[in-house]
C-alpha cells in the first residue's frame, strides 16, 4: 500500500493497519456497529426514498462483544 501524509483509510483495521509502519499513526477514528437494538430509517430526498439500516445483533450482546473483541486486539 501507498500511504500518504494526513489521508483517509477505510477498510478493515486489521487488513488496513498491518500495512502501516511502526510508531507512524498518531490517531485513528473506529466507528463500529454500538449495539443500539434499533432500526434507523430516513426520509430521504423528495419523500419517496427511504435510507435505512439495522443495529442489531443476532445472539444478543454476547455475539456482539464475540464479534467486536477480534477487532480491537
Amino acid at each position: 500500500m501507498d500511504f500518504k501524509t494526513n489521508s483517509i483509510y477505510c477498510g478493515n483495521c486489521k487488513d488496513v493497519l498491518s500495512h502501516f509502519p511502526e510508531k507512524s499513526v498518531d490517531l485513528i477514528y473506529v466507528d463500529p456497529p454500538f449495539f443500539s437494538n434499533r432500526n434507523y430509517e430516513v426520509i430521504w430526498g423528495d419523500g419517496y426514498e427511504l435510507r435505512a439500516f439495522e443495529d442489531r445483533w443476532k445472539g444478543g450482546i454476547e455475539n456482539y462483544i464475540l464479534w467486536m473483541e477480534d477487532k480491537i486486539r
